[in-house]
């Protein structure tokens, strides 16, 4: 364990800190908005700092539902003129861009 303010964290909680650090920056700290649709308690389009991800964005439309499939979380990001589906495996490290979608499939879909 080490310390990040006087509170111990562990390693791992430290260099994500420092990678939301890290993309706040790149993206000049201002805040950005997207979409969580599917299987959520409260969809919606939701205000997030920079650096967000997945899992903040889902935080605020208060979880999944019952019928919900996480394992099958997806951004959808428009690249240029092309609609990407980035699929995700790991809510808290995939970084969110303004205008995303995140995806929340039911458990049969």
């Amino acid at each position: 364990m080490s310390t990040l303010r006087g509170v111990a964290v562990p390693a791992m909680a430290r260099v994500m800190a420092l990678e939301r650090g890290t993309e706040a920056e790149r993206h000049g700290g201002q805040k950005l908005t997207v979409s969580v649709v599917g299987e959520v308690r409260k969809v919606g389009r939701y205000e997030l700092e920079n650096g967000a991800t997945v899992f903040d964005a889902i935080a605020l439309t208060d979880g999944f539902t019952e019928s919900a499939s996480p394992s099958g979380l997806a951004i959808l990001r428009l690249e240029g003129t092309t609609l990407v589906r980035i699929l995700v495996d790991e809510p808290h490290t995939a970084f969110l861009r303004p205008g995303d979608m995140v995806v929340v499939p039911a458990l049969n879909a």
